[in-house]
């Protein structure tokens, strides 16, 4: 069974973006082709703004089995901080934000990731994990 299959039709509207009705299945592929642009770490600081940038950074994170790290704010102290304490973490953004020396980080944008992946990639997901 497909991942998607688990939680709902693949033609379900999930959300409303310039280009129409975004799929959940067209969503699902876009977050496995962003996934597969993810570096190998074990943790994901998702600092997007946008709710479906955040929407798809979460997924694609999950695809990857990456934690998800959700700061309270933006501020380059707190930041660093994340940094120091979780050396194998990777930023995800979608506006330019000043960040830490050296790290590393995935812009997300839809409207760009529209190179979309068969939803059948997508790997099921271990409810322990989520």
């Amino acid at each position: 069974m497909r991942a998607i299959d688990r939680y709902t039709a693949p033609d379900a509207p999930l959300a409303f973006d310039r280009a129409g009705i975004l799929t959940a299945a067209r969503f699902l592929g876009q977050a496995v082709a962003l996934a597969d642009r993810l570096p190998d770490r074990a943790f994901a600081v998702n600092l997007c703004a946008d709710r479906r940038s955040f929407m798809s950074g979460f997924v694609a994170a999950m695809i990857r089995r990456q934690t998800t790290l959700l700061p309270g704010d933006t501020a380059p102290e707190t930041l660093a901080l994340l940094a120091a304490r979780y050396p194998s973490s990777h930023y995800l953004y979608d506006d330019p934000l000043p960040l830490p020396d050296g790290a590393t980080a995935t812009r997300i944008d839809p409207a760009a990731d529209a190179a979309d992946r068969d939803p059948a990639d997508a790997p099921a997901f271990d409810p322990a994990f989520v």
